[in-house]
């Protein structure tokens, strides 16, 4: 029986195969010295076949033979297996007695097979592999003696095939050394290569020397100098000079404890240059050898000036090279924790242009950034040693004061920067002037960056509101101011978005009938407790730019909505009025909106009018102003002029922009019963508005005697208390104006 290990499929059987395989091609000499042995077999025994074979898988491989030609056979059907799978000498008297062979297909063959004799031929790696066989053509022809011969011959066998394993694990170990070598050479030309791409190279210290070796890629680090070593002190005296004891410090600890390091400094090179190095370097324990230390050397002053170049991009203003707003919080909060210390002030200033949006349309915003690069050297030069400065916005710059600076004291700094800022020339046949105006904080210990910005913010919002060209200081005061503007911000966002606005119409009629002609409508809106407030309650939002485009959305599709209604209300209702803020004449596509809106609902467009106030006509970019009020006038809505007469130019107003309407200020008319020089006024602006072809709209009557004054001065349409207050829709439904009630009004015009 077999032992387990050596059953068919076995771990052992696919161990002997694999063997078997290194014989598959064997050499002419191994091959010569085996039919040597066979023959002589043969001759020995007197038989017509000798083989030598080795058991592949499922064949039978005869590597030399006698009486039969060297090839494959069945293993299963052969005799050598029983003797390699059995590891035992097998000889077999007569096959054709044997229940074992006595099927088999070679007892037909020429010469017939009836004795057999095998010996297994063990491998040096301890597998029977295969046999070297004796066969005899009749029965019972070997002995025990013949066997014991046969062993010699099959350990002279063993011996060749033993050496054909040598050779070919000799040559096997030749390829992979001669592969290895060349896997060497690839690796130190990729490492070169590497050394090359990578701008580094490697270095090694010898403790006891203390000299540095290094490979060609350090060496070139190094600009060639020191041939193949250098010693540890000399390249350390090449290094940064206040990195010296921190280097030595490295190295003593790595040496003595073992700790690596990674360090950057700079390296000088021949020619008076410089590079950025980086140095890895770890100890390595050698068993029965001193260590030593190594580490590699990495050029890094490309990646070096690039994170510079980045570092300094991403903190400064790539227009003015000032700081940028990051940066800006980032120092101020270092000054204020700094003032924790040394209980010192921190000064603020922020400056703001005034006029350079008027240079962007004049000349362009190429022109422009020339200016605001020249601005900016002029602050950075005006900027005393120990403060700093930045672009904060646009055309919006911050700058920090030295450290203990008083508030006087700054604001002489301030006084002096601003009149550095004053810009006036001709270019391109304009005439460009440009100020500055300032906003001045002062903070202390505990002051936040947040809220020391938001103070010189105040502070610069007021002086460019009230007092242009000047340096503001904050004070306390400005918090109530602020205050009533963030109240106002708060509570129109809040109405906004829970549909709290809505329009009140404001009668405009007929002074000598008293019939109503038409309305303005007015933004009003219901507090959350109910009560209602007007715009000029919450007039800081309105001129929110933001803001006041959201009013006015709002604002136009609720009384495009309601149109119908009151026209249905007023039969004979010739206008509504509706107000626009500077945000919408400056607004891209404001009239196009506004027309577009107005004839969803069916609205004619010469039933509407647009009130603009003189303000409004002396922003920086009249000529987009101009535009949008032609583009509406030439598609049927009337433009009136409100508060006239209140203004410094009104007269070229009315020259320079399509105006069809003005609408006289209240105070003029409230004041004409008591004040001659008031009423000579009004008058004046009557009469020259009828001789230009204008529609004159009295606002503010409150009396009958400003009624009956205003009709005797040619006056015809008049607005105000007298004739009614701003209603809601669903009350001015009910009021004296709907269906011609009109016998208040009429009464109160007689």
């Amino acid at each position: 029986m077999w032992s387990q290990n050596l059953e068919p499929g076995s771990q052992e059987e696919r161990l002997r195969g694999h063997l078997a395989s290194s014989f598959d091609t064997i050499t002419a000499h191994v091959r010569s010295s085996l039919d040597r042995i066979v023959a002589h077999c043969a001759a020995e025994f007197d038989t017509p076949i000798s083989l030598v074979s080795v058991a592949k898988p499922k064949h039978l491989r005869v590597l030399a033979s006698v009486g039969i030609e060297p090839g494959e056979f069945p293993l299963e059907t052969s005799f050598c297996i029983h003797s390699i799978r059995s590891e035992t000498p097998l000889i077999v008297e007569d096959a054709l007695k044997d229940p074992r062979f006595c099927d088999s297909e070679f007892f037909h063959g020429d010469p017939p097979i009836r004795s057999y004799m095998g010996y297994p031929l063990r491998h040096s790696g301890g597998s029977y592999i295969g046999a070297l066989c004796i066969i005899g053509c009749r029965p019972k022809r070997f002995t025990s003696q013949d066997l014991a011969k046969l062993q010699t011959f099959a350990g002279v066998v063993e011996d060749i095939l033993e050496l054909h394993t040598i050779h070919l694990e000799g040559q096997q170990l030749t390829e992979e050394i001669q592969q290895q070598n060349q896997r060497l050479l690839t690796s130190n030309r990729l490492l070169r290569q590497a050394e090359d791409v990578a701008e580094m190279g490697a270095w090694e210290l010898e403790i006891g020397s203390q000299k540095l070796k290094w490979s060609d890629g350090a060496r070139a680090i190094f600009d060639g100098e020191g041939g193949d070593s250098m010693s540890l002190e000399d390249a350390l005296a090449r290094y940064e000079r206040d990195d010296h004891d921190r280097m030595r410090e490295l190295f003593a600890g790595l040496i003595e404890t073992g700790a690596a390091f990674d360090f950057e400094t700079d390296l000088f090179v021949p020619g008076g240059g410089t590079k950025r190095v980086r140095i890895v370097a770890e100890r390595i324990e050698n068993d029965g050898h001193p260590a030593r230390v190594v580490g590699i050397l990495k050029d890094v002053s490309r990646s070096f000036q690039a994170d510079m170049a980045l570092r300094h991009a991403a903190e400064h203003d790539s227009l003015t090279g000032l700081h940028n707003r990051f940066a800006f919080d980032r120092l101020l909060q270092q000054r204020l924790s700094a003032t924790r210390d040394l209980r010192d002030t921190v000064a603020v200033l922020l400056i703001d242009l005034d006029g350079f949006k008027d240079v962007n349309d004049a000349v362009g915003h190429i022109v422009g950034d020339i200016i605001l690069e020249e601005v900016s050297e002029r602050i950075s030069q005006a900027t005393p040693d120990g403060g700093f400065a930045a672009r904060w916005g646009g055309d919006e710059f911050a700058i920090v004061l030295p450290a203990g600076t008083s508030s006087t004291e700054a604001q002489a700094i301030g006084d002096h920067l601003i009149e550095q800022l004053r810009y006036r020339s001709e270019i391109s046949n304009h005439l460009i002037e440009l100020g500055a105006t300032g906003g001045l904080a002062i903070g202390r210990s505990g002051t936040s960056v947040k809220e020391l910005v938001r103070r010189a913010d105040t502070a610069l919002y007021h002086g460019k509101k009230l007092d242009p060209g000047k340096v503001h200081l904050y004070e306390a005061g400005l918090e109530q101011t602020n205050l009533a503007r963030q109240y106002a911000l708060n509570e129109v966002r809040t109405a906004i978005r829970e549909d709290r606005i809505f329009p009140g119409y404001q009668p405009v009629v007929e002074l000598r009938t008293g019939r109503v002609v038409g309305f303005e409508a007015l933004m009003r809106l219901n507090s959350r407790s109910g009560r209602r407030i007007t715009a000029t309650e919450v007039f800081p939002a309105l001129i929110d730019p933001t803001l006041s485009r959201e009013v006015s959305n709002c604002m136009i599709e609720l009384i495009s909505g309601e149109f119908e209604a009151l026209s249905r209300c007023v039969p004979a209702l010739d206008f509504i009025s509706i107000n626009a803020s500077e945000a919408d004449l400056l607004t891209s596509g404001f009239a196009e909106q506004l027309m577009r809106r107005m004839r969803a609902r069916n609205v004619n467009l010469s039933q509407v009018t647009l009130e603009v106030t003189e303000t409004m006509l002396l922003v920086d970019n009249t000529q987009a102003v101009r535009r949008v009020l032609t583009e509406l006038r030439d598609n049927g809505v009337s433009i009136a002029l409100d508060d006239f007469g209140t203004g410094y130019s009104s007269l070229s107003h009315l020259r320079d922009f399509p105006i069809d309407k003005v609408k006289i200020d209240g105070s003029f008319i409230q004041a004409m019963a008591s004040d001659q020089q008031a009423t000579k006024i009004v008058r004046a602006l009557i009469g020259m508005a009828n001789s230009m072809g204008l529609s004159v709209i009295a606002e503010g009557v409150e009396t009958e005697t400003q009624s009956r004054l205003l009709q005797q001065m040619g006056c015809s349409l008049g607005q105000g208390f007298l004739f009614g207050h701003a209603e809601d829709l669903s009350r001015l439904m009910l009021g004296p104006h709907c269906n011609y009630k009109l016998q208040t009004v009429a009464s109160a015009v007689a």
